[in-house]
C-alpha cells in the first residue's frame, strides 16, 4: 500500500480478499456479498487520501476481477 503521492503506509496479510465482505442476519446466518472493484477502490481512497467522494471519478473500469 501507498498514498498517492508514494509514501508507504501499510501492509495486507496475503489472505486478505477486499471483494468480498460477509455480512450475518438477525438469524445469525452468515451471506457473502462481492464488492465490485470501483467501490473497494473509491473507498481506500477516501480513507487514505481522506479525498471526498465528489472528488473521485473512476471510468472504464470492470466490476468485478477473476
Amino acid at each position: 500500500m501507498c498514498l498517492l503521492n508514494g509514501d508507504i503506509s501499510g501492509t495486507f496479510n496475503a489472505e486478505t480478499d477486499l471483494g468480498i465482505e460477509y455480512l450475518v442476519d438477525e438469524n445469525k446466518e452468515i451471506t457473502e456479498r462481492k464488492i465490485p472493484i470501483s467501490e473497494i477502490i473509491i473507498e481506500m481512497i477516501r480513507h487514505y487520501a481522506k479525498e471526498p467522494f465528489a472528488n473521485i471519478i473512476i471510468n472504464d473500469l470492470d466490476s468485478f476481477g477473476l
